[in-house]
């Protein structure tokens, strides 16, 4: 039997379930246009945790309409290969320019973007950031439910911290404008948009999309505003363009970030016995991490994967240019078998780890290691990259 209150109880659990991890984010991107959606998809799909803020309960920001009401958008020769991964149909024209039709363009973009990993959530407007001032950087955004907003009313906004802060608003360039007017240590002077030049402002919107300041970045139509560049009008290319060179902006400033923190202290100092030690678990850590974060989520799995191997690339490069790290070089050929081991297992513990199988997981280490290196073989039931080496 099917009560209401049954039903009430489903919808409250579920989604205070979902706006609990929405406190933490790897990307808030503010603004579910086309260039916010395809930075979702790009980032999502690199296993980061995005989130995408969207103050009305539909997807596309201004893609709808298409070209004055009428159902058609252009993209040009350049946006052609995003298109394709999305599946997004389209037609050629005259002078090497392509229609699509806007309601495919939004719904592909939308879809692809939350098959990658990213969450959007609607009817919720960005009010505010959030900030830290050693070093000086933007942390995470303020928000409320629209109607809230709209009413007038006087509520508290709830906080998502995040690693980076992407403004997707648009023309207003809402997010940056709340850094500029708020925040004034940033010194960020909005340029404003100009009139129409469709051609240059394509070029110099994909051109000048990153970083604003440290923690907050800028994309899509938002840009122009920032910048004091010439508005598009109805051809999006420039847009998809700009969103997935921001996904590979951002990917790369987080992984390094992440990287170096890791790496951060006295390295020279390490035998490389202890070095391997805290690897092994710095390792073992991530693997709980993803159990803590219910992580049967295939994306947190990548994510992991992938900060894995930003992490021993990082120490490579160390090794290689730092000669006070030269005691460490001896390891580089390690490195080269425990990388790809990690990268194979990796997911197989991560499941078993969130089926409460922790044993079986280490078993299933051990026995890859066993069949791939016969030679590295133990006694000890749980895998030797877990645990610290005897000092004798």
């Amino acid at each position: 039997m099917i009560r209401e209150s049954h039903i009430s109880k489903a919808i409250i659990r579920s989604a205070l379930r979902d706006l609990e991890e929405f406190s933490e984010v790897d990307v808030a991107i503010t603004g579910a246009g086309p260039s916010g959606l395809t930075a979702s998809y790009y980032l999502a799909k690199e296993g980061f945790e995005v989130l995408v803020f969207e103050r009305r309960f539909s997807f596309g920001g201004g893609t709808g309409p298409g070209g004055n009401l009428l159902p058609r958008i252009v993209f040009e020769e350049e946006a052609i290969p995003i298109l394709n991964e999305f599946n997004i149909r389209y037609v050629k024209t005259e002078h090497d320019l392509y229609v699509a039709d806007p309601v495919e363009v939004i719904a592909k973009l939308a879809s692809r973007a939350i098959d990658a990993g990213a969450r959007i959530l609607l009817g919720a407007h960005v009010q505010d950031l959030v900030f830290r001032t050693d070093p000086l950087r933007v942390t995470g955004v303020m928000w409320v439910w629209t109607p809230v907003q709209e009413g007038g009313y006087h509520v508290d906004p709830l906080y998502t911290e995040s690693r980076a802060v992407v403004d997707a608003t648009g023309h207003g360039a809402e997010v940056v404008s709340i850094a500029a007017s708020k925040i004034p240590e940033f010194k960020i002077e909005l340029k404003r948009e100009k009139s129409g030049y469709a051609e240059l402002s394509e070029k110099l919107h994909v051109e000048h999309t990153g970083r604003v300041v440290p923690g907050l970045y800028v994309t899509g139509m938002a840009v122009g505003n920032v910048y004091g560049l010439p508005r598009m009008g109805p051809i999006f290319g420039g847009m998809l363009l700009s969103g997935k060179r921001l996904a590979e902006i951002i990917a790369r400033d987080l992984r390094h970030s992440l990287t170096r923190s890791r790496l951060s202290g006295p390295l020279p100092s390490l035998s490389p016995r202890l070095f391997f030690t805290i690897i092994s678990f710095q390792i073992f850590n991530d693997l709980l991490h993803l159990h803590r974060r219910s992580c049967s989520r295939r994306e947190h799995l990548v994510k992991a994967c992938s900060e894995q191997r930003a992490g021993y690339a990082l120490m490579k490069e160390l090794i290689a240019s730092d000669s006070s790290l030269r005691v460490l070089a001896p390891l580089n050929s390690l490195l080269s078998w425990i990388l790809p081991f990690l990268t194979n297992t990796m997911m197989v513990v991560g499941e078993a780890l969130t089926s409460n199988s922790l044993k079986v997981a280490l078993a299933s280490l051990e026995l890859h290691s066993l069949a791939n290196h016969p030679q590295s073989t133990t006694t000890n039931s749980t895998p030797s990259i877990f645990l610290p080496k005897s000092s004798t």
